[in-house]
C-alpha cells in the first residue's frame, strides 16, 4: 500500500480503558490518508490491552506493537518513529482525543504550505471524565524561526511558549526530520522540549496554527491510580534542570541559539531563578566542565522555594501581548481562571 500522509503514533502504558477511546477518535477522522500505530511498552496489563484492541484489527490503518521489554518514556516514542511510514508523524497521548477534523486541517495546511516541516496547534484540556476545563491557542497563525524576529526565543524560555499556544508533545512533523532529532531520555519527561530546541537550531520553522486540534486529558491534581507526570511540579523541575545541564554541553549549530542557551536570560526564565543566581549559573554553564555544572546544581539546590519563579505575571502578559495582541492576553487570563475552577472542582469531587 502507498505510504500515508500522516502516521498517528500512540506510545502507551497500562491503561486500556483510556486507550480505546483515543484510538476510536483517530479512526473516526474525516481525513482518511493516515495510519495509527500503538506501541505498548510491556505493560503488566498487556494481555488485557491486546484483547481490548482486538476490535480494531480488521482496520488496515491500525497496527499494534507489544514491546517485549519496557523501553521507557523516550525510547518507546523512538520505536514508534522507526515503525512509521507516513510523510508526517504525529504523537498522541494514550489518554487524549482528536476532534474529527484534526487530520483534515493538517492535510490542508500541508497542501497549502508544501515546504512546512513542523506544525503545532492549539489544544483543549479535559478532565478525567472528559469535561472541558480550558483551552490554549494563538489568536492567529504564528511562525517561529531563528532569525525571524524574537518570538522563537520564548520557546527556549518555556514560561510563555509553548504551553500557552501548543503542546510540545503533540505536533505534526516531517518523519525524516523527527528521525534526525529523536527523543533523548536524559531529559526525563522533558524530551519533547529538547526536541523543539533541536528543531529550531536546525533552521526549522514551526507553523503554529490557531486551531484547537486535540484534547489533552489532564488531572489538575495528583489522583490515585492515574499517572500524569506533567501535573507533577517535582518532575517538571527535575526535567528542566536536566535539560539545562544537557544543553550547556551539546553543540549548537546556529550562533543565536548557542548564545541564548548560555545566557543569564535563559537560566532565569527556564529554571525560574532570581537574577543574581541566574547570572552565576549561566557563567558556570558557559564554563561547561563537570565541576562547573556540579557547582551550578548546588546554586539552585540551596535556593529556597519562595525565591524561585519570580518573573512577574505582568512581564509574562506583556510578552504574550507582543506575540499575539491583547486578545491573546485576555484568552490566557480566561484559561487561567477556568483552570483554577477546574482544579477546585476536582478537589471537591
Amino acid at each position: 500500500m502507498p505510504a500515508p500522509l500522516i502516521s498517528v503514533l500512540i506510545p502507551s502504558y497500562n491503561r486500556p480503558e483510556l486507550l480505546v477511546p483515543t484510538i476510536e477518535s483517530v479512526l473516526a477522522q474525516s481525513h482518511c490518508d493516515f495510519e495509527v500505530i500503538v506501541s505498548d511498552d510491556a505493560s503488566p496489563r498487556g494481555a488485557e490491552i491486546a484483547a481490548a484492541l482486538s476490535r480494531f484489527s480488521a482496520d488496515a490503518r491500525f497496527r499494534l506493537i507489544l514491546q517485549p521489554k519496557n523501553l521507557g518514556w523516550s525510547d518507546n516514542r523512538n520505536a514508534l518513529l522507526a515503525q512509521a511510514t507516513g510523510e508526517f508523524v504525529m504523537l498522541v497521548g494514550d489518554d487524549d482525543l482528536l476532534p474529527a477534523n484534526a487530520l483534515a486541517r493538517l492535510s490542508r495546511h500541508i497542501s497549502s504550505q508544501p515546504d512546512t516541516e513542523l506544525i503545532a496547534f492549539g489544544y483543549e484540556v479535559i478532565d478525567l471524565d472528559g469535561r472541558f476545563t480550558y483551552k490554549r491557542h494563538v489568536p492567529t497563525m504564528l511562525q517561529l524561526k531563528v532569525g525571524q524576529g524574537d518570538a522563537w526565543r520564548e520557546v527556549f524560555f518555556y514560561d510563555v511558549l509553548p504551553m500557552q499556544a501548543f503542546h510540545p508533545f503533540t505536533l505534526c512533523c516531517r518523519r525524516l526530520r523527527a528521525l534526525e532529532w529523536r527523543y533523548d531520555k536524559r531529559c526525563g519527561i522533558g524530551d519533547d522540549v529538547l526536541f523543539l530546541f533541536q528543531a529550531l537550531d536546525a533552521g526549522c520553522c514551526i507553523d503554529v496554527l490557531p486551531d484547537v486540534l486535540f484534547m489533552w486529558r489532564r488531572a489538575l491534581k495528583p489522583i490515585r491510580g492515574y499517572i500524569n507526570l506533567s501535573s507533577n511540579s517535582a518532575a517538571n523541575d527535575t526535567a528542566r534542570r536536566a535539560i539545562w545541564t544537557l544543553v550547556q554541553q551539546l553543540p549548537w549549530r546556529h550562533p543565536a541559539v548557542h548564545e541564548l542557551v548560555h545566557s543569564e536570560e535563559f537560566a532565569r526564565h527556564f529554571l525560574g531563578l532570581p537574577r543574581g543566581i541566574s547570572r552565576e549559573v549561566a557563567e558556570l554553564g558557559r564554563i561547561g566542565t563537570p565541576v562547573a555544572l556540579a557547582d551550578a546544581r548546588s546554586c539552585w539546590e540551596k535556593l529556597p522555594p519562595d525565591r524561585r519563579w519570580q518573573a512577574g505575571k505582568m512581564n509574562k502578559l506583556e510578552r504574550m501581548r507582543r506575540l499575539g495582541g491583547f486578545g491573546y492576553v485576555w484568552q490566557s487570563c480566561v484559561a487561567a481562571v477556568r483552570r483554577m475552577a477546574g482544579g477546585l472542582t476536582l478537589r471537591t469531587s
